[in-house]
C-alpha cells in the first residue's frame, strides 16, 4: 500500500455471515455443488434461527441427516 492510501474496509463478522447465506441460498436454488470435510454434496435445506443479537444458520446436505454449522460449508464458487 502506497503512502496517502486507504486500505481497504473489511467486512463485519455480521456482513461475512449474511454474504455466506445468500451464497448458500443460491446453492439451493441452483443446485451448486458444496464442499464439507472434503467430500463435495448438495444444500437440501437451510434453517435459521434468532440467537441473541445474531441469526445461526445450519445446513442439511442431500443424503445426511446431520446439520452442519454454516461456517463448516466450503462453496465452490463459479465465475458469474
Amino acid at each position: 500500500m502506497r503512502p496517502g492510501q486507504e486500505a481497504p474496509p473489511t467486512e463485519t463478522p455480521a456482513a461475512l455471515a449474511y454474504r455466506r447465506d445468500q451464497m448458500l441460498l443460491r446453492a439451493l436454488h441452483k443446485g451448486l455443488s458444496v464442499t464439507r470435510a472434503g467430500r463435495n454434496g448438495f444444500v437440501h435445506t437451510i434453517r435459521t434461527q434468532r440467537l441473541g443479537g445474531g441469526v445461526e444458520t445450519d445446513v442439511y446436505l442431500a443424503g445426511d441427516s446431520t446439520p452442519y454449522p454454516a461456517n463448516q460449508i466450503t462453496l465452490l464458487e463459479l465465475p458469474e
